[in-house]
């Protein structure tokens, strides 16, 4: 792996050792809730849902907070105007939301990215992630590219940890 690369990619896993919340989307309380997540993501990050996101999951998942929104538009559009009006990333599966958030130099992250922040905050150990990160390619639908910077970053984060224990 070129330096660069290395050294975006353990820039990446410092953030996720520092991710304390987000702004969450339907699509990421899905996910959460198929892999048995929301517990103890609500636990370790806060959580915080607009009105229009709880309609849509059909419940409000405890230990998160609800803010409404003053914006106009789309949910989409009100999810990413009340991440930037909070300070907090996006968290979302929804590639188009995503990109916005990135064309705008917003933090976001879907949930791959929180099983890796989960592992390296020391939340869940290497072989929960194992399970996990399985289960959760059984119904997602990521790129190729995501997938692989997943396992790029599981790498680099996996020789932190070990360059920790020597």
């Amino acid at each position: 792996m070129p330096l660069a690369e290395r050294g975006e990619h353990d820039q990446m896993v410092e953030e996720l050792r520092g991710l304390q919340g987000g702004v969450i989307d339907t699509s990421t309380l899905i996910y959460g809730e198929h892999l048995h997540l929301l517990p103890l993501l609500a636990q370790q990050l806060r959580l915080v849902l607009i009105p229009q996101v709880v309609a849509e999951f059909g419940s409000h998942p405890h230990e998160m907070d609800i803010v409404p929104s003053t914006a106009q538009g789309t949910t989409d559009e009100i999810l990413l105007h009340t991440a930037i009006e909070l300070h907090l990333p996006l968290l979302s599966e929804d590639g188009r939301l995503l990109r916005r958030a990135q064309a705008l130099h917003h933090p976001h992250y879907n949930t791959l990215m929180l099983l890796l922040a989960l592992l390296a905050q020391g939340q869940i150990s290497p072989a929960d992630y194992d399970r996990l990160h399985s289960d959760l390619l059984r119904v997602a639908r990521y790129a190729p590219a995501v997938v692989a910077l997943g396992q790029a970053l599981h790498q680099a984060l996996i020789s932190s940890m070990d360059g920790q224990k020597a």
